[in-house]
């Protein structure tokens, strides 16, 4: 939540539930958004008939190209985390979230412009 401003900061005072479904409606070729509503624990979460309002209630605008573009940059993770998945790194026997990344795999990647050693590692650095 670090790079994203406090909802009263948020252009057109929107809730970021309503900002996220601007967005998703700003993107090519989408014409509706249907979230999946989850009842979050803790003092701060919000109830799902709040959810439901804030949805209910988005407001008939559209954001602009730098919006999304900023939206785009600010929620950019690549290379923050090694990804769950095939990884080269991987080596041993096949774990639930993890296995070795196969010659069928790799050239499915490839047809996709999947570069394992660029996209599937972890470029940051870890900290403990």
């Amino acid at each position: 939540m670090g790079k994203v401003p406090k909802t009263g900061e948020l252009k057109h005072h929107l809730t970021l539930l309503q900002l996220a479904g601007l967005w998703n409606l700003a993107q090519p070729g989408v014409r509706s958004v249907v979230p999946t509503m989850i009842q979050e624990a803790g003092p701060k979460s919000k109830p799902i008939e709040v959810k439901v309002d804030e949805l209910a209630s988005l407001p008939d605008t559209k954001l602009s190209t730098d919006d999304c573009q900023w939206i785009a940059q600010a929620g950019d993770n690549k290379g923050c985390m090694s990804l769950k998945g095939a990884n080269r790194s991987h080596t041993s026997e096949p774990e639930a979230d993890h296995w070795s990344l196969t010659p069928d795999l790799e050239a499915v990647g490839q047809r996709w412009g999947i570069d394992p050693a660029r996209d599937l590692v972890c470029t940051h650095d870890q900290k403990a």
